[in-house]
């Protein structure tokens, strides 16, 4: 593969992963996962499906069907699933002076591994993809099958651009 094709595709796959990142903050203003929602193609509008993601992925009671701490649905002890980001975090020498969701959280795990794939670092993004995101876009599938149609359409399109993340 051409030197040309490998920065596109690394490039591609940064784009990709910053801008699911943006999806999966429940911190972000709505605009700003908007422009990451029309800029990833993704089905309907944001506004039709909003408060079914914000119900499925964030906030039901007692729990979400497929929470984004990826500790919850990958069967990991919480704490072992915050060091191994943190340690992921301190190897890429990433810092966030604003940084409130948990070093799991998925919106954080796409963005570390953007900053991976950044750094042509493929044994960690192939680890943190086979350990944690992969396994949480199954957990994730698995529970939102049936009537939960849009939701599952969007770990659906999560999983696929996963598949385009050089590693």
């Amino acid at each position: 593969m051409p030197a040309s094709a490998a920065v596109s595709a690394r490039d591609r796959a940064v784009a990709l992963l910053t801008a699911w990142a943006r999806i999966w903050n429940p911190l972000l203003a709505r605009d700003a996962k908007r422009e990451s929602w029309e800029a990833l193609g993704l089905p309907d509008p944001i506004d039709a499906v909003e408060s079914e993601t914000w119900r499925l992925f964030h906030a039901a009671l007692p729990a979400p069907p497929a929470p984004l701490l990826l500790h919850c649905l990958v069967g990991v002890d919480g704490s072992r699933a915050r060091e191994d980001w943190l340690r992921a975090i301190h190897h890429l020498q990433l810092v966030w002076n604003d940084r409130v969701l948990a070093p799991d959280h998925l919106a954080i795990a796409c963005e570390v591994l953007a900053a991976a794939v950044e750094n042509d670092d493929a044994v960690l993004v192939r680890e943190l993809l086979a350990r944690y995101v992969h396994p949480w876009c199954a957990a994730a599938a698995a529970s939102l099958a049936g009537d939960e149609a849009p939701a599952a359409a969007l770990v659906a399109a999560f999983r696929a651009d996963l598949d385009a993340v050089p590693h």
